[in-house]
């Protein structure tokens, strides 16, 4: 297995609390392919972005009376990964 990084480990964290294993996967490797990327070249300035791709499969896999709080702490992550401290899309 290819070494990982902490914001990809992170992320897949959030979203283990929600989704199986193979879903969470599945989700991020399909929105990290789509913008080019692999698991070691998520950075903090395109987490938002991934995230945002990665939903079209999470809402799909999420059960719906938790899809809203996955949205929430999903939010949360992309906010705690930026380092100019401010909230929001950069």
């Amino acid at each position: 297995m290819a070494p990982s990084n902490d914001i990809y480990e992170g992320l897949l964290g959030v979203m283990r609390g929600y989704l199986s294993e193979t879903s969470v996967r599945v989700s991020v490797d399909t929105a990290l392919k789509k913008r080019g990327l692999t698991p070691q070249q998520l950075r903090q300035e395109n987490v938002a972005d991934v995230v945002a791709d990665a939903m079209v499969g999470l809402r799909l896999f999420c059960d719906p009376a938790k899809l809203g709080d996955l949205m929430l702490d999903l939010a949360d992550y992309c906010d705690s990964t930026r380092s100019d401290g401010k909230a929001g899309p950069t």
